[in-house]
């Protein structure tokens, strides 16, 4: 059982990561089209 349990405990973790990038990428990407709008 233990063995079924590691792969989601792994996978969630890593769908968690992959959403604080993603957020930051979206952040980050705003910021350059805010910024190149304002020029």
């Amino acid at each position: 059982m233990t063995g079924h349990i590691h792969p989601c405990i792994m996978f969630s973790g890593f769908l968690s990561i992959a959403l604080v990038i993603a957020i930051i990428v979206v952040i980050y990407l705003l910021k350059i089209v805010h910024e190149s709008c304002e020029e």
